[in-house]
């Protein structure tokens, strides 16, 4: 939520299993420039703490904000970082 809201050049962001806040329908007005910063974002299509939708919504948030995005949807893994996702991250950065 906080870089969406401070869109700038970053070495890179990590968002496990997350999503900017609001309830379903919000519309955030995010507004700026990530300058190609290299964005990974994950969940889990059974992660019964944050929707899947809440997930793609903030990917494409960032990509119309000028991020190089890598979004992961995994089809059955619990609400928890996996060793696959560390070493996702570990290259990207």
């Amino acid at each position: 939520q906080y870089a969406l809201m401070h869109p700038a050049k970053y070495r890179g962001i990590a968002i496990f299993t997350g999503g900017y806040i609001g309830e379903e329908g919000i519309q955030w007005d995010f507004t700026g420039d990530f300058q190609q910063t290299p964005v990974f974002i994950s969940t889990s299509k059974i992660d019964e703490w944050v929707p899947p939708s809440r997930t793609a919504e903030t990917a494409r948030a960032f990509e119309q904000l000028n991020a190089n995005v890598h979004y992961e949807l995994f089809e059955n893994r619990p609400h928890e970082i996996s060793d696959q996702e560390i070493a996702l991250v570990n290259q990207l950065l």
